[in-house]
């Protein structure tokens, strides 16, 4: 069983890719967030959620091209992240 598991961390974006079946990672990817810039505010970080979900679709799509088909698709997100939406989904923060 072959699985990927995808962090949007705080700071940076993670992947990788699993063989459960034969308990070995096959890779994993350690990026720099993208879409990062200051708030003004020392204390706040912000990212680009369309950054964010873009550099997320480049990373899984590199890791399905070299190890897909999978069986599973992990996906973890910000411990204190929030994203507000307008009516038609898309990111407006």
């Amino acid at each position: 069983m072959r699985t990927i598991g995808l962090d949007l961390g705080t700071t940076t974006t993670s992947a990788a890719a699993l063989d459960l079946s034969e308990n070995r990672q096959l890779a994993a990817r350690t990026e720099p967030g993208a879409g990062m810039f200051a708030s003004g505010r020392p204390w706040e970080q912000l990212r680009d959620p369309d950054a964010m979900a873009e550099q997320a679709r480049r990373m899984l799509d590199s890791l399905l091209d070299e190890f897909g088909p999978v069986d599973a698709i992990g996906l973890t997100g910000q411990m204190h992240g929030m994203a507000y939406l307008d009516a038609d989904g898309r990111a407006v923060s």
